[in-house]
């Protein structure tokens, strides 16, 4: 079992105990699926379904249609089942596994009309490879949608900040990696069109988080590991980093006030070659 699968699996409880309690993914999962054409026939393959926030209201939108979900916690699909049976509703077919496997996990279920991937989309790898299988897995008219968390409001914010906290981690001999790890900015317009899709949307949304349900996210072991004290940092390099953030006068976030976070929504469509006549 690696890190990743272990991680989710130990955070499944926690996580579901704070969904139901502030219905954050589903409010989530709302912005990213209202915008959405998904008929209430249509075939929606959905990834990385967790506890099934965003897996409950597809399957309210394709009441004559199906709904697959793929997730390769087996903790978080167990805990997603049994939420929806709560429900009333037992017409999604659960898959556990990962996405790397993806063609061969949904091998026999066909094409689908759409595919949707709810808060975890960035956190893919070898996102080139798992492009190219979603869209063999779409129909010609269908569309892969999905979100992510824009952090740190403006992008030239996110820089400032960024290195501030850079230099005085550098400063404590502290590896600025053990904090923002080594994710790189993607462009996804480039990424998907080297897969053969063509952005039709890409907008952005908002969802408030309260200070409360904020701290009570930040104890699902998950995201405790990142976001505890600058996610793990000691707490005197902590205390001088938040000093150091304030007389800097870069917009923060207040801890004690509610804020929305900000999620940009992608919508992509497969290109297919246009057929050339032969006379």
């Amino acid at each position: 079992m690696s890190y990743g699968e272990h991680i989710w699996d130990k955070s499944a409880s926690a996580y579901l105990r704070f969904e139901n309690k502030w219905h954050y993914y589903l409010r989530i999962a709302e912005g990213l699926v209202r915008p959405l054409q998904i008929d209430c026939d249509s075939r929606v393959l959905e990834l990385a379904g967790g506890t099934g926030a965003c897996t409950l209201l597809l399957s309210k939108m394709c009441v004559s249609g199906q709904v697959v979900c793929v997730e390769r916690s087996r903790a978080m699909l167990k805990l997603a089942r049994r939420s929806l049976r709560r429900t009333g509703r037992s017409d999604v077919i659960f898959v556990e596994g990962d996405v790397s496997g993806l063609p061969e996990l949904v091998e026999e279920m066909g094409k689908f009309d759409s595919i949707v991937c709810n808060a975890g989309f960035w956190q893919f790898s070898e996102k080139d490879r798992l492009l190219a299988a979603l869209r063999s897995l779409l129909i010609p008219r269908g569309f892969l949608a999905f979100n992510m968390p824009l952090w740190g409001g403006r992008d030239r914010d996110l820089a400032a900040r960024r290195r501030i906290m850079t230099r005085i981690m550098v400063a404590h001999g502290i590896d600025p990696k053990r904090l923002f790890g080594t994710r790189t900015k993607v462009s996804y317009e480039e990424l998907l069109g080297r897969a053969g899709f063509e952005v039709t949307r890409d907008s952005r949304y908002s969802v408030m988080m309260l200070p409360e349900e904020r701290k009570e996210w930040r104890r699902i072991p998950a995201f405790s590991r990142r976001w505890g004290q600058f996610g793990g940092v000691p707490p005197g390099v902590a205390a001088e980093m938040r000093r150091e953030l304030v007389k800097s006068r870069v917009p923060l976030w207040p801890e004690n006030k509610a804020r929305r976070n900000m999620w940009r929504l992608i919508v992509a469509s497969p290109v297919f070659p246009v057929k050339r006549s032969t006379k």
